[in-house]
């Protein structure tokens, strides 16, 4: 499942394979934007913010500016991903499927970018760009600060936690998919990281903070994906074998491979006999009963 770590990932290899270069093909096969061109122009980065991928484009091929003129914006929501190969490999992927490709030159033949169904994509200007990430909380594998060590994307840990601090009566489980409070996190993320932390779901907010639970569960959230963003498989219990690399995810029924309860896996609204906790965040949650409290 798409999450934070494969955005970004996903961003490093477009822009180690495009930077710098022009644009010799630009095919955005969605309706809205099926007309733009943007061939001739430099590709100046992508970049991921939370779950959005923001690839910039600048002015034409013989500009020195590195102001964009352009932006490209994607979601990959469930079932999206982008490719990036040398130009002219061979798909390995239904042509029908793709929603925009963009291709560069370059002495050794130039590279090409697909965007593989898209939940979201957009051509936007600069200002659009921005206003369409203002909302989203910090980013797990932003950057740090000089001088701060606890630090979430492009704000401070201070502010991460304070977002989640402020809707302190939500189960934990759904604030922490809620992209305003904290970028990044999914379900796959969320199950495994509640687990990691022995913090039960149902859980508000307010609990697990009376007894210190949020900095180290957000700690843990960047450590991990920081890890994980350089692996092509994702995993949480370091062993790379098939059904083995979640402690609960995807394990509904099955014995939890710490203590043998059975998982459990519901909505947690509905588990947790909470309307409050019946939000749009809520979705399937995989945990164990009794290794988390």
């Amino acid at each position: 499942m798409p999450e934070g770590d494969t955005v970004h990932r996903a961003a490093v290899r477009i822009h180690e394979a495009m930077a710098g270069h022009t644009l010799t093909r630009t095919d955005f096969r969605v309706p809205k934007f099926a007309t733009v061109d943007l061939t001739g122009r430099r590709f100046l980065q992508a970049r991921a913010v939370g779950k959005h991928l923001f690839i910039d484009v600048g002015g034409a091929a013989h500009s020195t500016t590195d102001v964009p003129s352009a932006v490209v914006h994607s979601h990959l929501k469930m079932e999206g991903k982008w490719f990036a190969h040398d130009a002219g490999t061979k798909w390995t992927f239904p042509a029908f499927l793709a929603r925009v490709v963009l291709r560069t030159s370059s002495d050794d033949g130039g590279a090409e970018a697909v965007g593989v169904e898209l939940g979201e994509l957009h051509v936007f200007s600069p200002g659009e760009a921005a206003a369409r990430v203002e909302h989203i909380g910090p980013d797990l594998l932003g950057e740090p600060r000089p001088g701060e060590p606890f630090r979430v994307g492009d704000w401070s840990g201070a502010e991460a936690l304070r977002r989640i601090r402020a809707d302190g009566d939500r189960a934990l489980g759904a604030a922490i998919l809620d992209q305003r409070l904290v970028a990044g996190i999914g379900n796959e993320y969320r199950s495994e990281l509640l687990f990691l932390r022995g913090i039960d779901p149902r859980r508000t907010v307010t609990d697990v903070d009376e007894v210190g639970g949020l900095e180290p569960l957000l700690m843990l959230a960047r450590k991990t994906m920081a890890i994980n963003v350089h692996r092509q498989i994702r995993m949480f219990t370091g062993i790379d074998k098939p059904r083995r690399r979640h402690w609960v995810y995807g394990r509904g029924g099955e014995p939890c491979m710490r203590c043998g309860t059975a998982i459990i896996a519901g909505e947690l609204g509905e588990l947790a006999g909470d309307s409050r906790a019946a939000d749009r965040f809520a979705r399937t949650v995989f945990y164990c009963p009794n290794c988390q409290r």
